[in-house]
């Protein structure tokens, strides 16, 4: 899981309780927001994206996942400063 943000972060694993079904864990990330950054009633605030990836093949596999999407995203940078 990695969270597209440069700021502070926050990331959580939970396991939930018995007779939680299939689904018997929850993972999430987000943006950590200082109280002096949340402002202006009336005004939008759209969080960053979380990417996530699996791989039966490890964290080899993982790195393999993240380097092909931003490979095919359309507007990375090739080079610094660009």
């Amino acid at each position: 899981m990695h969270l597209g943000w440069s700021g502070n972060q926050r990331y959580l694993v939970e396991q939930l309780p018995e007779g939680a079904g299939v689904h018997r864990s929850v993972v999430g990330a987000g943006e950590l927001l200082l109280p002096a950054r949340w402002c202006c009633t009336g005004q939008t605030y759209t969080g960053p994206a979380v990417y996530f990836a699996w791989s039966g093949a490890g964290l080899d596999g993982i790195s393999d996942a993240f380097h092909a999407m931003l490979a095919a995203a359309p507007s990375i940078p090739r080079r610094p400063g660009r």
